[in-house]
């Protein structure tokens, strides 16, 4: 399922019923055909949870 949010996103409904942005969904699917893996549900989480991070803190390390 897909929904146009405001500010032109588009969000994408996977199997679990989270939703996710359509630019870390196609992110996803390059970096596994640049490193020659299959894609997976268990994978698109795991490297939600990075891209989200890295977005956060601009790919440095979180300083206490």
């Amino acid at each position: 399922m897909i929904n146009l949010m405001k500010k032109s996103v588009v969000q994408i409904q996977v199997f679990g019923g989270f939703t996710m942005d359509f630019k870390i969904f196609t992110y996803y699917i390059l970096v596994c055909n640049l490193i020659e893996i299959t894609p997976s549900f268990k994978g698109l989480s795991q490297f939600k949870k990075f891209y989200s991070w890295e977005r956060e803190y601009n790919g440095r390390c979180k300083v206490d």
